[in-house]
Formats: C-alpha cells, structure tokens, sequence
C-alpha cells in the first residue's frame, strides 16, 4: 500500500512540473495594438499639439509612395503625389467626419489659397478612409467649396506613409499634413491647424 502512494505522489508531481513548463506567458509587446499604437490611435483632438509652423531643416529623400497612383474624384485623372515635379504639393490626411479636417480645409481656402501663388503651389486632400465613394467624396468638397485636389487613398499609400511617418499620419483628428518640395524632397509630418500666416510663410519659403 505505501508504495502505491508514493507512486501517485510521483506521477502527481511529474504531470504538475510538465504544465508549468508548457506554459509561457505572453510578452507585453505580442499583443495585437502596442501602447504606442494604441495612444495614437486614440489621440483626440484635444490631446493633438499643434506643430510650429517652420521650414524643416533635414530633408528626407525621395520615397516609393509618391509614385503610388491616386484619382483626382473632380476630373477622374490618374495622378501621384510625385507628378508635380517643380512644384511644392501641400498634403493634407483626412476623413469626411472629422470636424477638424473640415476646419482645417476651410482655413486653406478661406485664407491661405488666396495668399499664395496658386501655379506654384498645389493642394492634396486624401480621405484616409480607403473604402469611400469617389463621388461621396467629390459632393463632399463640392458642398464645402474645396476647389483644390481630393483623392481617396489606397490601403497601399496608408501603409507606406504610415512606415514613413508613423500612425499620427493616419489620425485625422490630429490634423496631419506635410509638404512635398519641388525638389521631390519632403518635410517632416506636422499637425494642428496653425495660424494661416504660418503656412503662408512656409509655402512661400518652400516655393521659393
């Protein structure tokens, strides 16, 4: 009879040392959203700080997503943020329900498209919502007086910019934005709705 207890005990102790040594807890950064991830995906727009307006000094060189094909949903043309060789292209993420974009866009055409040399300089909106209407967006620019380019972008140009420049790119709320110089070269990502003489002055020292 005690041999028989203790080979329970045995076996008991053996089952119990091969479960702890099957079991490996999950490292903090295999979760499906990393932290960082995750803050940025959920910055509102309170939490977004506006950027200084100011000339970047590095220039980052030429990337594969400005030959990434858009549709421009006013004219139906095919075109990429790079073909606008010589010229300084002001492009701007956004969404239809993102009230802050819309506040944004009406600042560029209430005072700044005015302001600014409109042959040298084009203007980019790009819905991040890849699965929009091209005609919904094209009312949506229609009825708001947005007479510059609108595209809906492509899973592929969402995935590169965000590999460029991080999630913030696609957070419309934040209000991202950046400049492609006539060069090809382009300036950091920046965000908030700055003051219109700010973004004057930088198209106007980008343009030369």
């Amino acid at each position: 009879m005690q041999k028989i207890v203790i080979l329970m005990l045995v076996i008991l102790m053996t089952a119990a040392c091969s479960a702890l040594e099957a079991f490996t807890p999950t490292a903090a950064n295999d979760t499906p959203n990393s932290a960082a991830q995750s803050a940025t995906n959920g910055m509102t727009a309170t939490d977004a700080q506006p950027t200084t307006e100011t000339a970047m000094e590095n220039t980052m060189p030429a990337a594969d997503w400005l030959a990434l094909p858009l549709v421009n949903v006013n004219t139906g043309e095919t075109f990429t943020l790079g073909s606008f060789a010589g010229k300084t292209v002001y492009v701007h993420p956004m969404a239809r329900w993102c009230s802050n974009c819309r506040s944004s866009q009406r600042r560029l055409r209430d005072e700044v498209l005015p302001a600014v040399n409109q042959d040298n300089i084009v203007f980019v909106s790009f819905t991040i919502e890849t699965g929009d209407a091209p005609e919904t967006l094209k009312q949506y620019a229609t009825d708001e007086s947005f007479n510059w380019v609108f595209a809906v972008a492509t899973p592929e140009l969402v995935n590169a910019l965000v590999a460029q420049y991080g999630f913030a790119v696609s957070n419309p709320p934040s209000q991202p934005h950046f400049i492609v110089r006539p060069d090809g070269t382009f300036t950091d990502l920046m965000t908030g709705n700055p003051a219109a003489a700010d973004t004057i002055a930088l198209l106007n020292d980008i343009s030369g």
